[in-house]
């Protein structure tokens, strides 16, 4: 019998004919799971579509009008009874979430269901970043701008509740603002966002971050809707969120320094408790957006407590037996100081460490547009709360970008450092929206 067996050469071509049937099939089976995965989110998002449209139709959820937008979460609408837990194709561990928001684009020619709505559904899975769909007709109507929102998480707000107006939306990564680290190498004294952010020259130092869906943490930038007129201007209207006043209201602090609703860089004054123990928030008020610059936003409460950086440890009565003031108005205006509790409490530090500064940590967007990045801009900015110092006299407390360090400080009050005015706004969360900006 003459028995012959394959040669080094045969075996090598069979290898390598296998080697590109198996490519081959990897990467069609590949591609055939990626466009599986995108047609199961798109029938996910019609589907979240078609329930919304069929809770609108039978009167369990409200509906827009033409000057107010409806949203409705996936969530709410399972609770319901109209749509069922979307399970990820990609990842069996958590369920898809969506956002429905229906807008109200009838123009009075057609009574149709397909003409009179748009619903704009932004799907949220893992490994799928903010997909969204409009329906019915993805080109038609794009232009139409939402106004305002209704979310039906709440029970009370299912039955054709009354729209909650919009105050902020949630910034987008791509709009977070950048600032060039500027120091001068010649003076290392001043080399703030070198010694205490670690940049390298020309560096951009990123401020804040992109808040995650449904909750808040220190520092989330929100752009906000002060004036009223509609529009959320990233480059004007920048808040960060700071802490909670309560559960249902969030404190903010705008980006940088103003005089009234003028963005005011440079500008400063000379504060002191001195002989009247509320004269610093008195004089730093006035430099703080009035109710008629910033109409769409208030104070909770506009009458306040002066208290001391600790609260109760240093209520104490001076020696000129004055105390500080439980009636502070800010009457008038629509914004107000940010507090040492506040910033307390955003920054988790120890205020034992008081008695010069206490460093932010990563708190970082409290010093926006300050010498933190530049020499050439202004020192930093007042906060509402003095320090009783060691010479029986209360000192102004400052929110500083230079110095020793950037942090709270204990502030000199001979008007000779550019300090400003930082407003703070207080918005019910029920008026922020996690949709993108």
């Amino acid at each position: 019998m003459n028995k012959k067996g394959f040669t080094m050469v045969e075996l090598l071509a069979v290898i390598v004919i296998l080697g590109v049937l198996g490519t081959i099939g990897v990467v069609a089976t590949n591609k055939y799971l990626v466009q599986s995965r995108e047609k199961s989110y798109k029938i996910m998002s019609q589907t979240l579509y078609e329930a919304t449209m069929n809770c609108m139709a039978q009167g369990k959820c409200a509906t827009p009008t033409k000057t107010s937008v409806v949203t409705y979460r996936s969530a709410k609408l399972v609770e319901l009874g109209y749509v069922d837990s979307m399970k990820n194709p990609r990842s069996s561990e958590k369920d898809c979430e969506g956002i429905v928001t229906v807008i109200d684009v009838s123009d009075g020619s057609d009574s149709s269901e397909y003409n009179n709505y748009k619903y704009e559904v932004q799907l949220n899975c893992s490994g799928v970043a903010n997909t969204t769909l409009v329906w019915p007709d993805e080109k038609k109507n794009n232009n139409k701008k939402l106004i305002s929102t209704n979310d039906i998480s709440n029970d009370n707000e299912i039955n054709g509740g009354t729209a909650e107006k919009i105050i902020c939306k949630r910034a987008s990564v791509s709009t977070l603002h950048k600032e060039v680290c500027n120091y001068n190498t010649d003076h290392t004294i001043r080399d703030y966002c070198k010694g205490f952010g670690g940049y390298s020259p020309g560096e951009n130092i990123i401020y804040g971050n992109v808040a995650v869906y449904g909750s808040f943490r220190s520092g989330d930038a929100f752009d906000c809707d002060v004036n009223g007129d509609g529009n959320y201007d990233y480059v004007k209207e920048r808040f960060y969120y700071v802490t909670d006043l309560d559960s249902d209201t969030a404190v903010m602090i705008f980006y940088t320094n103003t005089e009234g609703s003028s963005l005011g860089n440079g500008y400063s004054f000379g504060t002191s408790y001195g002989s009247n123990t509320y004269s610093g928030p008195t004089d730093a008020k006035k430099y703080l957006p009035t109710t008629s610059q910033w109409p769409n936003v208030s104070l909770k409460n506009n009458v306040r407590a002066i208290t001391t950086p600790n609260d109760l440890s240093y209520i104490m009565v001076r020696t000129d037996k004055k105390n500080l003031p439980t009636n502070f108005s800010y009457a008038g205006y629509s914004a107000r100081l940010i507090t040492y509790q506040e910033l307390l409490r955003a920054c988790s530090q120890d205020d034992t460490i008081l008695n010069y500064e206490l460093g932010l940590g990563n708190c970082q967007y409290l010093v926006e547009n300050s010498v933190y990045s530049s020499n050439n801009k202004m020192r930093g900015y007042w906060i509402e709360n003095p320090y009783p110092s060691c010479y029986n006299r209360w000192e102004a407390m400052s929110v500083d970008g230079g110095g020793s360090g950037w942090g709270v400080k204990v502030s000199s009050t001979n008007g000779s450092y550019t300090l400003g005015v930082r407003p703070v706004i207080e918005v019910p969360k029920k008026n922020i929206s996690f949709d993108f900006n």
